[in-house]
């Protein structure tokens, strides 16, 4: 078997390809290939010391770490590991109690966790858990309706 393959195969010829390839490769490393600056992406984007910098201060001036994460493309929660590092002091979690009456009240006349949570400044996400909490019933979504 071994010896039928040995002539009826074509190893050598593949093994010499491959051995070309290998020295175009190791050529070209050598020479140094121009290649193209890739950007990373967002969950992998690193901010300079400046951008830090920026981004403590925009927090500081009322954006949310929503906004900055888009601002900065970068995850909502690298926005908050930063800030904490360079003991920026982090606004309250979730809403005032007065808040939270306001909030049932605009969501039981109507409007949405969306509409509510834009005129509170909080996102919809937080108001909601803020009305369970509170026992407010939840309306089934529009999309159900």
């Amino acid at each position: 078997m071994v010896r039928f393959l040995r002539h009826h195969s074509n190893l050598a010829t593949a093994g010499q390809a491959l051995s070309a390839l290998l020295a175009e490769a190791q050529a070209e490393a050598d020479r140094g290939v121009d290649r193209p600056e890739v950007n990373p992406p967002a969950h992998m984007r690193k901010l300079s010391e400046g951008e830090k910098m920026e981004l403590a201060r925009d927090y500081l001036l009322g954006m949310t770490v929503y906004e900055l994460a888009e601002k900065y493309s970068i995850q909502r929660q690298t926005v908050s590991r930063h800030l904490r590092r360079m003991g920026v002091p982090m606004r309250q979690r979730g809403l005032k109690e007065h808040q939270i009456d306001r909030a049932a009240q605009l969501y039981t006349e109507g409007l949405t966790l969306k509409q509510v949570g834009a005129k509170l400044g909080a996102d919809s996400s937080t108001v909601r858990l803020a009305l369970l909490r509170r026992g407010v019933r939840m309306r089934e979504p529009v999309a159900r309706r």
